[in-house]
């Protein structure tokens, strides 16, 4: 479960790593079978899992779109070569569909949750993937939503998380960052992004900042020594 440090990286831009591309390699990767030419959705672009997984989506290939709230964050992602949708200012849905052609997108990264179930089915080409990583809108699925798409597109919808993993399974996903990730991290193909450093003593400042999605990028706390 452990890495070398990436070449030429600090031990505080590698600690913003391990976890945000392990996630990413999961959704992505084991249970999104994302290839080259597909495009994938993202939500979140501009948070710390979302920046990274946007680079590494990118990486693998794939024309990329990632929600985010606010013209600054989606100037933000879209330095990286990422397709922003800003949801405040129309339905992120409309707005995909729109830069599509009205043909969607082959896997949806989904951290919405019950509410928009319907919604990414939706978006979804013929054979499209939908995984789901989280709930920030709730798990309850709306009354009337249909599954009949799921079945006539031959679509798949699979639920994930990287905490109840076995410890070979972890180890799997290390190795596909390894081999995936740490290149592209080495040869500046992909760039961590950190927000902010916060001392131990300040991580409620830090919390509040995460949980009002002020943020573009990875928070992390130091210890400092004694």
């Amino acid at each position: 479960h452990v890495l070398a440090l990436p070449k030429g990286m600090s031990l505080k831009t590698a600690a913003s790593l391990p976890e945000a591309a392990e996630t990413s390699m999961m959704a992505l990767v084991m249970e999104g079978g994302l290839k080259g030419g597909e495009r994938v959705l993202i939500h979140g672009g501009a948070s710390g899992v979302g920046i990274l997984m946007t680079q590494i989506a990118r990486s693998l290939g794939a024309e990329v779109f990632a929600t985010v709230g606010g013209i600054q964050k989606a100037e933000f992602i879209r330095q990286f070569g990422i397709t922003p949708i800003d949801h405040t200012t129309a339905p992120f849905a409309e707005q995909l569909m729109k830069l599509t052609n009205n043909e969607g997108v082959d896997l949806i990264i989904d951290t919405l949750g019950g509410p928009q179930l319907d919604t990414h089915l939706r978006l979804l080409r013929r054979g499209g993937r939908l995984v789901s990583l989280a709930m920030l809108e709730g798990s309850e699925i709306p009354a009337g939503t249909k599954m009949t798409r799921l079945m006539m597109n031959h679509l798949t919808w699979r639920g994930a998380t990287l905490r109840s993993r076995s410890d070979a399974e972890k180890a799997a996903l290390m190795a596909l960052v390894r081999t995936h990730v740490w290149p592209a991290l080495e040869n500046g193909a992909i760039k961590p992004q950190i927000d902010g450093c916060f001392a131990l003593n300040e991580a409620k400042k830090a919390l509040i900042r995460m949980q009002e999605r002020l943020h573009m990028g990875k928070i992390l706390l130091e210890v400092a020594p004694e």
